[in-house]
C-alpha cells in the first residue's frame, strides 16, 4: 500500500523493513487498525505542517474489516 504522511520534523525515524502501526477510518466511522512492514520510504518535500514522507508498506495479516472493504468492490 502507498502512503502519505505528514510528521513534524524529528518524528519520524523509519527505514526499510520498520514495522509500524497504521491507524484508518473507513467512510462509514469504523478504525481499522492495520500492522504493517515499511517496504520503501522518501522524504518528499518540507511544508508549514511538517515533513511529507511517502513510503510504500505491506500489510501484515489484515484483519477482516479491512478485506471485506474491498470484497465490496
Amino acid at each position: 500500500m502507498y502512503v502519505d504522511t505528514a510528521f513534524q520534523e524529528g518524528i519520524i525515524n523509519y527505514d526499510n523493513k520498520s514495522l509500524l502501526k497504521l491507524e484508518l477510518y473507513s467512510t462509514l466511522g469504523e478504525q481499522i487498525s492495520l500492522n504493517c512492514k515499511v517496504k520503501w520510504l522518501r522524504v518528499h518535500e518540507m511544508v508549514p505542517a511538517g515533513l511529507i514522507t511517502r513510503m510504500g508498506v505491506e500489510i501484515i495479516d489484515p484483519p477482516a474489516n479491512f478485506i471485506s472493504l474491498f470484497e465490496k468492490l
